[in-house]
């Protein structure tokens, strides 16, 4: 999609285990890109909260823990 996105979320989910911030995304340029930056995160010791794959809503996303221990999303 062209420009940024905001999405707004009610409800229980992995993702939200805590009120407020859930978590950033970014949008790649296909599935292998976010396979490939999820494994070399991976690699360089941060923590995989979920492993890509088609969610519900068409994506296809998978989320790491950053620094702080908040998600990011890598998806297309």
């Amino acid at each position: 999609p062209d420009g940024a996105r905001l999405e707004l979320s009610t409800g229980q989910s992995w993702l939200m285990q805590a009120r407020g911030y859930a978590h950033t995304a970014f949008f790649l340029e296909s599935r292998e890109a976010v396979d490939a930056l999820n494994q070399r995160l991976r690699g360089d010791g941060y923590a995989v909260a979920s492993i890509a794959a088609v969610t519900g809503d068409g994506y296809y996303e998978g989320c790491v823990a950053g620094p702080e221990g908040l998600l990011v999303e890598l998806t297309v």
